[in-house]
């Protein structure tokens, strides 16, 4: 059974819009493990090495110092994102050539974005990019950096982010592209759930 989820609310956007909340008990956590594990073990059938198959969990080393964001509905996690703020895990900093950008305290990464199958039409995806965009922008960050599937390169490009000259394999879930953002000049779409819930 599903670990039950708590109700703190974080991120407030419009009130057709999903809840966006921080995971910080151990409830939490295990609840959005157990997600991505439905996701990538269970869906996608990907061979991941971190992968509880005991517990259907996915629970990584660079989880320890990132922040977890999530959706839930009806008791269950929907959609999850996880950000470094400011340090990102040794390789993602060195395959995505974050030096590039500048200091590395200035610089937030995203990752293990998920969505749940019947939810990705909805803006539960939106309402995770919102918060992650607020919590960057609390930070004082200057860019942002993310890798992903070619397929999913058009969805990024919506939000403002840009495919830049970095491309590799990832031994687990195979070929990605780099993609980045420049917080002072995110477009409207980042930044309208971060104003809202300002207000």
């Amino acid at each position: 059974m599903a670990p039950s989820l708590p109700t703190s609310t974080v991120h407030e956007f419009a009130p057709a819009a999903p809840i966006v909340r921080a995971a910080h008990q151990p409830a939490e956590l295990a609840a959005i493990w157990q997600f991505r594990y439905g996701i990538y073990v269970a869906e996608m059938g990907k061979p991941l090495a971190c992968a509880d198959h005991a517990r259907r969990w996915l629970c990584e080393p660079a989880d320890q110092d990132a922040r977890h964001l999530y959706v839930a509905a009806d008791g269950a996690v929907v959609g999850s994102m996880r950000l470094h703020v400011g340090r990102l895990p040794a390789m993602a900093a060195e395959r995505l050539d974050a030096g590039r950008f500048g200091p590395e305290a200035g610089i937030g990464f995203v990752s293990k974005t998920m969505v749940a199958a019947g939810r990705r039409r909805s803006q539960v995806f939106a309402a995770l990019s919102q918060a992650a965009y607020r919590a960057f922008a609390e930070a004082g960050l200057t860019h942002v950096l993310l890798h992903c599937r070619p397929s999913l390169v058009a969805l990024y490009e919506r939000l403002g982010f840009a495919p830049y000259g970095v491309a590799f394999v990832d031994a687990e879930v195979g070929p990605q592209v780099a993609m980045h953002i420049a917080v002072a000049t995110a477009p409207a779409v980042l930044r309208r759930g971060a104003e809202t819930e300002a207000a």
